[in-house]
């Protein structure tokens, strides 16, 4: 049974709004938690900005952008996650992946030197910090990856020519804080 924290009339007009204008912004992300996906699905979102305030608002958004893939029931769905060195894309790989069925002793952690790690369920994350070229991406094998079915999270994306099904673009607010803007693009 769904619980939410200010009932269920608030998320209506909540997913009515999203419908209107494919904007959600909300001031506090812990809402997210008691989210119900009868008024909002994937193709409904065009951008999302989030402060996240530790770990568990981390958790949280992770939740529900794993829901939003699941929803889609896409074969292919390709993530990027952009941001500084330490503002939080490897932490929230590894909750998205948590989300998504690869538990916490299965996690191998950033991809920095090994490139790509494989899990289960055909979820792939790849880390292309260390790519300086497309030479780099064919001979390194890593662009194989986007021609496999599955989940694929990408961090330090920038180097790629095609589309992600969503964005998340990290900036560090301040040393526990992070303002996240999730978007297609």
């Amino acid at each position: 049974m769904e619980q939410f924290v200010k009932g269920k009339s608030k998320l209506k007009k909540i997913g009515k709004q999203i419908r209107k204008n494919c904007i959600f912004r909300a001031k506090n992300i812990k809402n997210l938690k008691y989210f119900s996906f009868k008024y909002i699905n994937f193709t409904m979102i065009n951008r999302i900005n989030y402060t996240l305030k530790g770990l568990s608002d981390t958790q949280t958004l992770a939740a529900f952008i794993a829901k939003l893939i699941q929803q889609s029931k896409k074969v292919n769905f390709l993530i990027f996650l952009k941001g500084d060195l330490g503002s939080g894309k490897t932490t929230f790989a590894r909750f998205l992946l948590n989300n998504l069925g690869v538990s916490d002793k299965e996690f191998e952690g950033s991809p920095t030197f090994t490139i790509v790690n494989e899990y289960k369920n055909n979820i792939f994350h790849i880390d292309l910090y260390r790519i300086q070229s497309k030479y780099d991406m064919e001979t390194s094998g890593v662009m194989e990856y986007f021609t496999k079915n599955g989940i694929i999270i990408v961090e330090w994306p920038e180097i790629l020519d095609f589309k992600a099904d969503l964005c998340i673009k990290f900036t560090i607010k301040d040393k526990f804080s992070r303002i996240v803007n999730v978007y297609k693009r």
